[in-house]
């Protein structure tokens, strides 16, 4: 195996490991932010919110 084969599996892995939990912080976030965000309507980026 190639050394920058390794390195790339291991950078891979370590940016898996850092992404999934960021990734869920920032659904809830999203949520949160929508549902109390000063914009009435939803964000507009990602469609109208739930009325």
């Amino acid at each position: 195996m190639n050394a920058r084969v390794f390195f790339a599996a291991v950078l891979i892995a370590a940016w898996l490991l850092v992404r999934i939990p960021g990734a869920v912080l920032a659904a809830a976030l999203l949520l949160v932010w929508r549902r109390y965000g000063p914009h009435p309507y939803g964000r507009p980026f990602f469609g109208q919110g739930r009325r």
